[in-house]
């Protein structure tokens, strides 16, 4: 709820005469006058705990959605936001990196390999700065969500990646004798044994 909808608000419940705020803060309050001081009390009273904000990190960080991966990744946005805000040891320097990459590994694990193995490269090699350069839990998770929506909109090819002509090679243009005595189509790689190309 912005000021604006909060002012708003109070003002509709005082003229209404009604003795609840939503969530039954009224109480928290109902003897204050100034705006802002509301404001400060309300933000003090829905606060999140320490140790809520870490459990509802530890939980995305242990169930990634594998259907609704942009609504996980937003959600761990939001949940490593909230607590380096409370300076929650967990999420300092490259801790969540690394623990967003272990736990998007079973999703995409060639993508975080390759993440992984890269920070273990920059570690290993400490040049002065590489902490700061590399990307952090936020960084990293934006780089994963791109890269997941580019899967999806990529169209998959169950095609090889090298296409070959049965019965068709540099000595043997003709594709009628690639047909065997069963009319069914002879294997390639037959034909190059028999050629001598192998």
């Amino acid at each position: 709820m912005t000021a604006i909808q909060l002012v708003s608000t109070t003002g509709i419940l005082e003229t209404a005469g009604l003795d609840a705020y939503p969530w039954n803060y009224y109480g928290i309050i109902a003897d204050e006058t100034n705006v802002a001081e509301e404001l400060t009390l309300l933000k003090a009273q829905v606060k999140p705990t320490e140790q809520e904000v870490l459990d509802r990190y530890n939980a995305l960080l242990k169930s990634p959605n594998r259907i609704k991966i942009s609504k996980w990744v937003d959600d761990w946005q939001v949940a490593l936001t909230e607590a380096r805000r409370l300076g929650i040891a967990e999420t300092t320097g490259l801790k969540p990196t690394r623990a967003f990459l272990q736990t998007v590994y079973p999703l995409d694990s060639s993508w975080a390999s390759y993440w992984l193995n890269e920070m273990d490269m920059q570690a290993h090699r400490d040049l002065p700065g590489w902490k700061a350069a590399f990307p952090d839990g936020l960084k990293i998770s934006r780089i994963f969500a791109r890269a997941q929506n580019a899967k999806k909109t990529t169209p998959s090819s169950n095609k090889g990646a090298f296409a070959s002509y049965q019965g068709v090679s540099g000595n043997n243009p003709n594709p009628a004798s690639a047909i065997g005595s069963n009319n069914k189509p002879r294997c390639i790689c037959a034909q190059i044994l028999v050629l001598g190309l192998l």
